[in-house]
């Protein structure tokens, strides 16, 4: 079987936890975002800016 291959179980080697760097990652993003939209539920004035001017 070829390395790439998924079963259909999801047990193969593109499992997520095959890749806990990738997944904690995405869990710091994740609790970042509810974190600032809590912040700005209880104080109303934060705000996020992406970009340059």
């Amino acid at each position: 079987m070829p390395y790439n291959m998924r079963t259909p179980a999801g047990a193969g080697p593109g499992a997520a936890h095959t890749y806990p760097i990738s997944r904690a990652f995405a869990l710091t993003v994740l609790a970042a975002a509810i974190l600032l939209v809590i912040l700005r539920h209880l104080f109303g004035s934060v705000s996020v800016q992406v970009g340059t001017r």
